[in-house]
């Protein structure tokens, strides 16, 4: 019965263990990555600003009401306010106004201060766009090197079983003194160097693994990554067409070109509001204002007029027109017009600039592919003619027709090859990828 239950317990332990284990592909490493990067949620927030600026610019289209009140209470010798007459006795008093003002004309300033909002929020959104862009083109290398490294340490691994089988045949053949001595340390060396490789390779995918994970902001243990690329059929050969069609797509997709573009558009919106400054500011205002004042004595009973008849009697009201012109101030307006100007320009040559380097990047990928395509393929080629070779020297070797270090050397030579072919395998792909992200099929994980 004892029994059974440590068995049902380690079973118990097992399963949840596999089953606390999570894969991941590249989208969901890409999804969790942006679901939980801090940066994301600080441009959340930046974005949230933006908007409720813009909300403000419009709000500062509607008029300016103002309401107050006073109450006061005078001692000793002073001026009534009522009958502007010296009194010496104690009185308190009580006011009441409000006034509102709109304005009429200052040369469109609002307008572009609206439409340079409107600019600003596109050009947030924009930035969070290059910003989870950019955290995408981070994590592809390393995304990348994890499946290298994963397929490293599978290789070790074999390596390893064929040094072992391979150890096992030559020291059969030492006990039948077919062999000496001296190979049976040999290939017992060949088996440490294998089991040194696995510990490397393991060493290798834990590091490489912590990076992808850092990245991904968890802190599971259990975790596998999963290579779901599918191998497309590019040509090596790239028309000229096809060039300037890709980079055109790349600069319909880049963020940071959309960012530098909508920013542009907001700093000239900006510069028209400061020119705007230099026309006449035009507003109409208007008011209403009374009182109650304990000194208004009624002169037929001698008492102090009621609250709600003083308020009716003392009150005015007023509605104006005002013009203000800048004469002279230092020229600081025209100063001001004149350094957005020069900061516009920079900002296009900045737009230049960056598409400048989008095209050679994009020369870069498409020059990588076709290098790393030529790469596979020989690559593929020799690992299968070095297979052939040490399966020939296998046999050769049970058969005592080869020495055991030239089945070491092609053995060796075989591991070299498929590590190489792997290593090939994983650039093409993360290039490819690359290439994807600058064309827009990676659009719907980062855009708003």
């Amino acid at each position: 019965m004892f029994k059974k239950g440590v068995l049902l317990l380690i079973m118990i332990m097992v399963l949840s263990s596999v089953y606390s284990q999570k894969s991941y592909t590249l989208e969901q490493c890409i999804r969790q990555a942006l679901a939980t990067n801090i940066d994301m949620q600080l441009n959340n927030v930046n974005t949230k600003l933006v908007k409720e600026r813009l909300k403000q610019r419009y709000r500062n289209l509607l008029p300016t009401i103002g309401a107050g009140t006073n109450y006061s209470i005078r001692y000793g010798r002073s001026v009534d306010p009522n009958t502007n007459t010296i009194s010496n006795t104690d009185f308190f008093s009580n006011n009441y106004s409000i006034d509102a003002s709109l304005v009429v004309f200052q040369g469109f300033l609002k307008q572009y201060q609206i439409s340079a909002a409107k600019w600003n929020k596109l050009s947030a959104l924009a930035e969070g766009e290059q910003q989870k862009f950019s955290l995408i083109q981070q994590l592809l290398p390393v995304f990348y090197e994890v499946l290298y490294t994963q397929d490293l340490l599978k290789l070790t691994e074999e390596e390893l079983v064929i040094a072992e089988k391979l150890f096992k045949v030559t020291n059969k053949k030492f006990e039948l003194g077919q062999q000496s001595q001296a190979a049976v340390f040999d290939v017992e060396a060949d088996v440490q160097a294998a089991h040194l490789n696995v510990v490397k390779a393991k060493n290798a995918l834990e590091k490489v693994s912590l990076n992808l994970k850092q990245l991904m902001n968890i802190e599971k243990t259990s975790i596998t990554f999963i290579n779901d690329f599918e191998t497309k059929g590019i040509s090596n050969i790239v028309t000229q067409n096809e060039r300037k069609s890709r980079y055109v797509k790349a600069k319909e997709v880049s963020p940071i070109l959309k960012q530098l573009s909508f920013s542009k558009n907001a700093f000239q919106k900006q510069l028209h509001a400061s020119q705007s400054e230099l026309y006449p500011l035009v507003s109409v205002f208007g008011g209403y204002s009374t009182g109650y004042f304990e000194t208004n004595i009624d002169q037929v009973t001698g008492n102090t007029i009621g609250f709600q008849k003083q308020i009716q009697d003392n009150a005015s009201q007023y509605v104006g027109v005002s013009l203000q012109i800048s004469v002279f101030n230092q020229w600081n307006t025209r100063s001001k017009i004149k350094q957005q100007r020069l900061d516009l320009e920079q900002r296009e040559l900045v737009i230049k600039q960056n598409e400048q380097e989008l095209y050679q990047f994009m020369l870069q990928l498409e020059q990588e592919d076709k290098a790393l395509r030529n790469e596979f393929n020989w690559s593929t080629k020799k690992q299968k003619a070095v297979m052939l070779s040490y399966k020939t020297s296998e046999k050769k070797f049970q058969h005592g027709l080869i020495a055991l270090l030239d089945v070491l050397q092609v053995k060796n030579e075989l591991f070299k090859s498929k590590v190489e072919n792997i290593r090939v395998q994983q650039q093409l792909q993360m290039n490819q990828k690359m290439m994807d992200l600058y064309t827009g099929k990676f659009t719907k994980l980062y855009q708003f």
